[in-house]
This record gives C-alpha cells, structure tokens and sequence, in this order.
C-alpha cells in the first residue's frame, strides 16, 4: 500500500518499467501493434488475483487516440477478463501522457465520470497498462468513491 495524494492506494504491478518494457509499448501503442496484446493477455487472465473482485474496470481511450489506433491497449491486454466499462471521459482535450512530464501530469485535472450504477459493488479494481505517477489510476479511483464512498477500490497495471 502507498501514500499518493494524502490517501492510501492499494496498486499491484506484474512488471516493472525498464527499457524492455518501453521498446513493447512503443510498438504496441504508438505503432498500434494490437497484435502485441497476446503476449500478456493470457498470463493476465490466468491470474487469480482479478477473482477477488466484484467489477473490474478499466481506464477507457480516449477518443482521438483510439481512432489512431482502432484499439484500446489497456482493454486488449486485459481482454480474458471480464471488464466493465463504468468511465466516461469528461476532458478529451488532453495531449498523450507519454508527452508529458511529471510535474505536469500531476497537475492533470480530474477527466473520468462514472456512468454506471455501482452503488451496490463492493470491490472493485481498476486495470492500467502503465502506472507512472499513479495520476490516471487516482482520478479513476476517486470518481468511484465519489459515487461510492463504501466500495473497496484497488488498482493494477501491467507495468509500474
């Protein structure tokens, strides 16, 4: 458990971010290798961590990025499992992640709205390909406490 933001966030990791990782993701994201997904998605889906959940989400595209694309990575890694889309993207005027630094991704302002009734779940956990800072996950995370402040909600990301 670590300490982001003044609050306690739950997040688990499969691998950590090294220059392997960064070669995979620049070719499956930015070169839209949706092919590249396989070489996790069956390891993801055999994992019985995700059984411990009541929903599991994840962290939508947005709009300009998925028709470069024609895919979301995170919904493609993740694709054995039985996702739930409960996020609406509320600000799509915003550049990729990927360009920005530390200091101004940090200072991202919320952009997801749950749309789903979620009253009645819970846990739940949030999936992310790459946690950096940890900020998309957060705004995820808090969008849900919003609607459900009893809901346990844990995170995790291919890589951190």
């Amino acid at each position: 458990m670590e300490k982001i933001y003044g609050k306690f966030v739950k997040h688990k990791s499969l691998y950590r971010y090294n220059d392997e990782m960064h070669d995979f993701f620049r070719e499956y994201k930015r070169n839209g290798d949706v092919e590249l997904s396989n070489v996790f998605s069956k390891e993801i889906g055999q994992m019985k961590y995700f059984e411990n959940f009541d929903l599991i989400t994840y962290i939508p595209s947005i709009h300009s990025h998925f028709k470069k694309r024609q895919f979301n990575p995170v919904k493609e890694l993740y694709k054995q499992l039985p996702l739930e889309n409960i996020f609406k993207i509320i600000d799509e005027n915003d550049s990729s992640q990927a360009m920005k630094t530390r200091t101004e991704r940090l200072k991202v302002s919320q952009k997801f709205q749950v749309i789903k009734d979620i009253s009645e779940v819970k846990k739940i956990v949030i999936v992310d390909d790459v946690y950096t800072t940890g900020r998309t996950l957060n705004h995820a995370r808090e969008a849900i406490l919003n609607v459900n402040s009893n809901c346990e909600v844990e995170t995790f990301s291919l890589a951190r």
